[in-house]
């Protein structure tokens, strides 16, 4: 059960940083088609992100990409989400989320590496996951 509430909360926080981009600076991030809603475009794209950060998490060991500490970790899933953000961008057509040029994605998986992290420790401190 901790583990559906987990992936619902990061859904729900990174829902909220694709949506304030959007609401925040519309000239770099768009949201929506003709036939998706911004809403929904909205709801779709963060749950592929949550998605690809959680294959993610369990494909990189198995590719032997090993990393040792808070940083190269943080570096790691910064990477990650840049590159899923990148790539749910690239498919607007079906994703209803558009981005101007990459660097963009670079500061939108910052962002939502840095949200995540923080969840993380709220989970830690909360005892919901183990340290």
């Amino acid at each position: 059960m901790k583990t559906y509430s987990r992936f619902l909360t990061i859904w729900f926080i990174n829902f909220l940083i694709i949506y304030w981009a959007n609401s925040l600076y519309p000239m770099f991030y768009a949201l929506g088609t003709a036939n998706l809603s911004l809403f929904k475009a909205a709801i779709f794209s963060a749950f592929l992100l949550t998605l690809a950060g959680r294959i993610a998490k369990s494909v990189l060991p198995n590719w032997g990409v090993k990393v040792k500490g808070r940083y190269q970790k943080f570096f790691l899933y910064w990477l990650t989400n840049s590159a899923a953000i990148w790539l749910i961008a690239r498919f607007s057509f079906i994703t209803g989320f558009g981005i101007r040029a990459f660097y963009y994605a670079l500061v939108l998986g910052f962002i939502a590496c840095l949200a995540q992290w923080l969840l993380r420790q709220a989970f830690k401190y909360a005892k919901i996951i183990e340290k």
